[in-house]
């Protein structure tokens, strides 16, 4: 499979700046005879993770999307670039800068995965990330039938996909990815964009994904991939018959999100070390530390730590330092997603 450079991924980014639908910048609908149902394919929710624009680059080369929808004649594509001004920030840094330059641009004021539980009656918040959240719930979100949300990890990781709503990880099945989040969003502070699509009390098919390494050609593959088999399972772009397999046999490793650790208001804290990713803990594992050394943050429960912040950082109490998951269990791919999530 051929895959983008990063001066493409900076290229498709630039291209998409100039596309609108329904007046909203940074989204392109590619469409079919048949313009239902509509599938969202999302990339940038933070603006320092560039792999989702992978799929976009693949899909609009050529005019791939489009020839293939052209034998289905079934659907529609919304492709969109969430964060325009954080991923604005991200572009404009040299190629030298530091993992910590790029990781302040994750956002500029709001984190779009922890948005406000009220967002959609928010109509006076001027914060930049809330207003392009609005914009795209109201106009363009809400009338996705299922969605791909395409994110990225900061430390070396391994794919992994990630539960959002209705029957997204059954769609996700054949993803060639072995990890699992489940329980995220009941657990994280506040509301990740991907919750609205479909509208707030929609329950269509939306599952997210962590490609890898922000920065990694894996992780543009895997966003290559994944938005392929997720068209393909709904039904909007054709199987070719080598691609499809009459069952994937094997094991999905599943995390249940027991815990989100937020550092209390009083105080700089910072992670007690670096915690490598899905590493086991037990009840004494001490997670956060007071900068003067005076607290400690213990973990409580035996399980794992994922997705920590790096120690160099002060952390906010708006976020989450890190979350903890039960002890993993196997799924068989098989079974894998048939409960439909609320």
């Amino acid at each position: 499979m051929e895959l983008p450079s990063s001066s493409d991924l900076r290229k498709t980014f630039d291209s998409m700046l100039e596309q609108q639908h329904n007046g909203v910048p940074g989204v392109l609908k590619v469409e079919s005879e048949t313009p239902e149902p509509v599938i969202g394919i999302t990339a940038m929710t933070h603006g320092n993770e560039p792999s989702g624009l992978a799929a976009i680059w693949y899909y609009i080369r050529n005019h791939r999307l489009q020839r293939l929808l052209d034998v289905t004649k079934k659907g529609s594509v919304i492709f969109s670039v969430n964060n325009i001004a954080a991923a604005q920030d991200y572009f404009r840094l040299p190629h030298s800068a530091s993992p910590l330059q790029k990781e302040k641009c994750r956002s500029q004021e709001v984190n779009m995965n922890r948005l406000p539980e009220d967002i959609l009656g928010r109509q006076s918040d001027n914060r930049r990330e809330i207003r392009r959240a609005l914009e795209l719930c109201e106009k363009v979100f809400a009338g996705l039938d299922g969605g791909l949300d395409i994110h990225s990890v900061r430390t070396e990781s391994r794919p992994m996909i990630v539960e959002v709503k209705g029957k997204g990880m059954s769609a996700a099945r054949r993803f060639p990815i072995d990890i699992a989040l489940t329980n995220m969003i009941p657990v994280q502070m506040g509301r990740p964009l991907s919750a609205f699509y479909g509208g707030a009390q929609g329950n269509v098919p939306v599952v997210g994904i962590e490609a890898g390494q922000h920065e990694r050609r894996d992780s543009r593959r895997y966003a290559i991939q994944c938005t392929r088999l997720f068209l393909q399972e709904l039904g909007i772009i054709p199987w070719q018959e080598r691609e499809k397999p009459d069952s994937m046999p094997g094991y999905i490793t599943e995390y249940r999100v027991a815990k989100g650790v937020t550092p209390p208001e009083n105080g700089i804290f910072h992670m007690a070390k670096e915690f490598g990713m899905f590493e086991p803990i037990d009840p004494e594992t001490i997670l956060l530390t007071q900068a003067d050394g005076e607290r400690v943050i213990r973990a409580g429960m035996q399980g794992c730590v994922f997705m920590a912040r790096p120690v160099s950082m002060s952390l906010p109490s708006t976020e989450e330092a890190c979350f903890l998951s039960e002890p993993a269990k196997q799924v068989a791919r098989a079974s894998f997603g048939n409960s439909q999530v609320g």
